[in-house]
């Protein structure tokens, strides 16, 4: 019976029903859990870290991951010789094939009906808060459109993003000359779509083409771009007006030359002029606020800024805005940047507190994973949380293996796929893409981050000199006026300094980090398990070099 298929109930004691009537419900109860779950995520692909985090979030992330893959296996033969297997593991997420199942519960119509996944006791915060949702919005007197119905429902009226009407225009009256007219139109689409994307991956712009059939309430803000022929030469110019006032955001203007040959340059300039155009929205607000409804992405906007300014204090006030951010939005990136947040509060508190704060970062991370797995910009963040704070290498590998090809179009994906080189000793490859970060990333307030990992590979490579240099620049692109430098740059430059045998300049950077952060350097890499090093060669290395400057 080929289309035979299996069902679900859910009403009750979990019970799995094979075609031919007979009980196959999985042996464990967490498994019985995790069925019910992607039952009633009718198809939706969950990222395995969110899973991992519902269910195992008390065990360390290797036991985690083992658990899943145990219930995963359970699963499965409960589904028996099936083909194919209603059970969907392919690239890393996890689904169900809806078309082989039915549930009982997401049929609607169901009168007195037993308790929701009666008898399932799991000893999981996350679980029962999940538990505790499905049964209200399957609760008749609050829902008539069952769980799903009901969870899209709050995602569609929650505000989120600014939206922002793209047009795209060549010339003056929108017609260049006939010689170069096909090569300015694709230099023109070719803007329009760069735009589209990279707006939408900064998770607070959602792009809509002017023109396109979309929602009928008006765009927040209108980004005009146009083309100018001269010779052979077109001048890109971008203007963003805010529609509520018609009056004028933010402007960009940039010469290129045809024929164009790599299109990697046009990639790195659109990729500047979003982080600009980030910066003039949270100036703008600042001048003259926006509707309150979009106060999620300003606050998100404005705890980036934070989290780059480094000092505790701005430190704990990024954590702030980005909590207020949360109660007002569901939007995923709001948890991805929650998430990268504990990086550097981490770096902060020098290891302290270091299984609190990883408990933070799991959790949020799989809640952004399991609302938006496909978004560049949140598996970036993400996979900088698993190599950095979990240290969990493979994880951050893996995550960012679907998304890789569009590294050479996002400064934060560049960076932390630079990091996770750098992590596994590809000196080389790490210090290319930082360099690439830092190119796409020219206005993005962390750059001096991208430029400490140059600074790092250099280091680790011998080259002493280059390091130095690069540690020097990641200091001058600090933000001004606030008296605080990035620890990683200061530890890198004084053991580059050491091994250079510039020992005074060293002991001068060590003594500036001793200062900002009151600990002593000697001490605090005492031990390789105590430190922040997901490298070892790294440690050893930093080590070393600081060690031999006599403190």
């Amino acid at each position: 019976m080929p289309n035979a298929r299996f069902h679900l109930t859910l009403f009750g004691a979990v019970e799995l029903h094979a075609p031919s009537g007979d009980i196959v419900t999985p042996r464990l109860r967490k498994s019985r859990a995790l069925l019910a779950y992607l039952a009633l995520a009718d198809g939706r692909r969950i990222e395995r870290a969110a899973l991992e985090q519902l269910l195992w979030a008390d065990r360390a992330p290797r036991q985690a991951r083992d658990s899943l893959k145990q219930s995963l296996s359970d699963i499965r033969r409960a589904f028996g010789d099936a083909s194919p297997c209603p059970l969907r593991t392919q690239g890393g997420a996890v689904h169900l094939s809806m078309d082989r199942i039915s549930v009982d519960a997401m049929q609607g119509g169901v009168v007195n009906a037993p308790q929701l996944l009666e008898g399932i006791d799991i000893d999981s915060v996350a679980f029962k808060a999940w538990l505790a949702q499905q049964r209200r919005a399957l609760d008749p007197a609050h829902s008539n459109g069952g769980p799903v119905a009901a969870i899209d429902e709050t995602w569609r009226s929650t505000p989120r993003r600014f939206t922002i009407e793209i047009a795209a225009s060549c010339g003056a009256n929108g017609a260049p000359p006939d010689p170069c007219q096909s090569a300015v139109k694709g230099l023109m689409t070719m803007t329009r779509d760069c735009l589209v994307r990279g707006l939408d991956q900064t998770g607070f712009f959602e792009p809509v083409i002017a023109g396109s059939v979309g929602s009928a309430a008006p765009p927040d803000l209108r980004l005009t771009a146009n083309a100018y022929v001269i010779g052979n030469d077109v001048m890109i110019s971008l203007a963003v007006t805010r529609m509520d006032r018609g009056t004028p955001v933010w402007g960009w203007l940039e010469n290129i030359t045809l024929p164009i040959r790599d299109s990697s340059r046009i990639y790195t300039l659109i990729a500047r002029s979003i982080e600009q155009l980030c910066d003039a929205v949270w100036k703008e607000n600042q001048k003259s606020p926006f509707a309150a409804t979009k106060g999620p992405a300003l606050a998100a906007l404005n705890a980036i800024r934070l989290i780059s300014r480094l000092t505790p204090e701005n430190i704990a006030a990024a954590e702030v805005a980005l909590n207020d951010a949360m109660e007002g939005s569901t939007a995923p990136s709001l948890y991805a940047w929650r998430a990268y947040l504990t990086a550097y509060q981490l770096e902060k508190s020098s290891g302290a507190n270091l299984d609190g704060l990883r408990d933070i970062a799991l959790h949020y991370s799989a809640h952004a994973m399991e609302m938006d797995c496909n978004s560049p910009l949140t598996r970036a963040l993400v996979a900088h949380v698993y190599g950095f704070v979990l240290k969990d290498c493979d994880r951050a590998h893996e995550l960012l293996g679907p998304v890789r090809g569009l590294v050479g179009q996002n400064a934060m994906l560049a960076d932390t796929v630079s990091l996770a080189h750098f992590y596994a000793g590809r000196y080389d490859e790490a210090g290319a893409h930082a360099q690439l970060a830092g190119k796409l990333g020219r206005w993005n307030p962390m750059q001096y981050a991208f430029t400490t990992v140059l600074s790092a590979s250099q280091l680790m490579l011998g080259k002493f000199d280059d390091a130095i240099l690069n540690g020097k620049r990641a200091l001058a692109q600090h933000p001004p006026g606030i008296g605080f430098q990035y620890e990683p740059t200061l530890r890198t430059l004084a053991a580059a300094y050491s091994f250079a045998g510039r020992k005074t300049e060293g002991r001068a950077a060590i003594d500036v980090l001793e200062r900002q952060t009151g600990t002593d350097t000697n001490e605090t890499l005492k031990d390789l398990p105590d430190t922040l090093f997901p490298n070892p060669d790294v440690f050893h290395r930093v080590r070393d070099g600081i060690r031999g400057l006599g403190l």
